[in-house]
């Protein structure tokens, strides 16, 4: 049997909704008010042809447009011919489905917003492991807050075969393997304006710097690789506006050939006490920006911040800088109560009881500055350090901090001590605690400063240290370090030999205020963070 060919197939119409959906409230706007001008215009050429009093043009096109905006005025006039009528009924109904029309567009954007703002990119950071990771980032772009936000990531991928076809592959997110079964991330309360990074993990066998200068990306669970030009990366994103109670969905296709960015993202430096737009990074959303952790004692060796990391750093890349405002000081106290995996030994053998003091900063308008180093960073390093730095909160101090061939767009951190780190030094000098200096903590500052050539300019800008300097061994006990790095051993002060074992990678979905929390809103787990400056 021959089947009758149908002419009138794909049958794909776009609605008179989806057309309005499309479009801007100003675009709807501008579109009525040129409707309402063309149609009062060839109402005006009508009118003066039916008209049996020989309208002018003039007069005819004020009257049409009288009439669109207050139906049946056109209607009052007498003695005319039945034509005029005819159309001046038509113009009336225009003047009574014009509104309408306006009306009904405002109603349906007012329940269609999608408060989604996209960032055009999508950043290709590299892992130490030699993995890379997609960072899709997006922002509440409307004044009222979202809630239950779901985030999916999926890979779209187009066969060679003829007819074409396309699979979908879910990506793990947050995921420091390509194995994760998590799929879907979460955002369960979104500020206005506060940006959110979603991380999903491609597939071994090609670096970040291999995807970028290549024609191939690898994927998850598939056992090779794919030409980028077939690959394209949809986000999926729904929640709930908190202020209307109303759903809403958002989607944004990346194609990996022409989308992709090496390197890490742009910071957004988030602060609720001040609205979103004076929030420095905005120029560069869409672009990258280098990340940066300015040192200023035992971080400013290549050598110790080695031990922390796992892997090496490139020397070459510590550049001698001046942090503005800030002095150093021996200001920073620890003990068994914020490092119970930790025991000093005396030169004797006996165990240390005291509090231990290391260098940190402190704000100084009349000092020249605090002089170290800054070098860059991964966000996995981030998470690394900020396990290091226990006694310390970080603190983005960009804008502070300069140093030959600054980069115009990155960001700049410096740990901070804590106001508990330097209350229990005080505690401890008011209750003629022992206190001490580690002599190793001291020689791995010098060593630093001179391997620079600034020792000189270290002494001239720090106080001696003001307690005891004596020789202690270091003991770890890694069933009592924090759960989030264990056993770090003694690379808290850069011994070269310490095992430094893998650390979680940034969160699934990272909100960027909580990058920096102060010490004050942190959890006693978050608080909990490895070692000395």
């Amino acid at each position: 049997m021959r089947l009758k060919r149908h002419r009138n197939h794909p049958r794909i119409r776009t609605s008179l909704g989806v057309r309005v959906g499309r479009l801007r409230l100003p675009t709807i706007v501008a579109v009525y008010a040129l409707a309402c001008v063309f149609a009062a215009s060839l109402l005006a050429f009508t009118l003066t042809t039916a008209s049996a009093k020989g309208m002018h043009y003039g007069i005819a096109f004020r009257l049409a447009l009288a009439t669109i905006f207050s139906p049946g005025e056109i209607l009052l006039a007498d003695g005319e011919s039945p034509a005029y009528y005819l159309f001046g009924g038509f113009a009336s109904l225009l003047g009574i489905l014009l509104p309408i029309f306006l009306l009904s567009a405002f109603v349906f954007k007012l329940f269609q917003q999608d408060p989604i703002e996209w960032r055009k990119v999508v950043s290709l950071e590299p892992r130490t492991n030699g993995q890379s990771v997609l960072c899709f980032r997006f922002y509440n772009g409307t004044t009222s807050t979202l809630i239950r936000v779901s985030i999916q990531v999926i890979a779209r991928v187009r066969s060679t075969g003829s007819p074409e076809t396309v699979s979908n592959l879910a990506l793990p997110l947050g995921a420091r393997d390509a194995n994760s079964n998590k799929l879907e991330a979460s955002w369960p309360y979104a500020r206005s304006g506060v940006p959110f990074t979603v991380v999903a993990a491609l597939g071994e066998g090609l670096t970040a710097q291999e995807t970028i200068d290549g024609t191939m990306v690898c994927l998850p669970r598939r056992d090779e690789a794919v030409d980028k030009r077939r690959v394209s990366f949809l986000v999926l994103v729904s929640g709930i506006m908190l202020d209307t109670g109303n759903p809403f969905f958002s989607a944004r296709e990346y194609k990996a050939s022409e989308d992709l960015l090496l390197g890490h993202f742009q910071e957004i430096g988030t602060d609720y006490e001040t609205p979103p737009r004076t929030w420095p990074g905005w120029p560069n959303f869409d672009g990258n920006g280098e990340i940066y952790v300015f040192g200023y004692g035992s971080l400013v060796s290549p050598q110790s911040v080695e031990s922390t990391l796992g892997h090496e750093v490139d020397q070459a890349r510590f550049n001698y800088a001046i942090l503005a405002g800030w002095r150093r000081s021996w200001n920073v106290a620890s003990d068994k109560g914020s490092h119970p995996e930790r025991t000093f030994r005396l030169a004797d053998g006996s165990e240390y009881t005291g509090v231990t003091v290391v260098l940190g900063i402190e704000e100084s308008r009349s000092s020249a500055g605090c002089n170290g180093s800054v070098f860059p960073v991964s966000r996995q390093d981030l998470s690394l350090l900020d396990v290091r730095e226990r006694n310390y909160e970080r603190r983005e101090v960009t804008r502070w901090v300069t140093w030959a061939g600054k980069p115009d767009q990155c960001t700049v951190y410096t740990y901070v001590p804590t106001a508990e780190a330097m209350e229990k030094l005080a505690a401890a000098q008011a209750s003629r605690r022992q206190i001490n200096v580690r002599a190793g903590y001291v020689n791995l500052v010098h060593r630093a400063f001179a391997q620079i050539n600034q020792l000189e300019s270290y002494h001239l800008t720090t106080e001696r240290p003001p307690f005891p300097v004596e020789e202690m061994a270091v003991e770890i006990e890694p069933a009592l370090a924090p759960s989030i790095q264990r056993a770090l051993s003694a690379s808290y002060f850069g011994d070269a030999g310490a095992a430094v074992p893998s650390v979680p990678d940034a969160r699934t979905a990272a909100d960027d205020t909580s990058v920096v929390a102060p010490a004050a809103s942190r959890s006693p787990e978050q608080q909990q963070r490895p070692a000395d400056g």
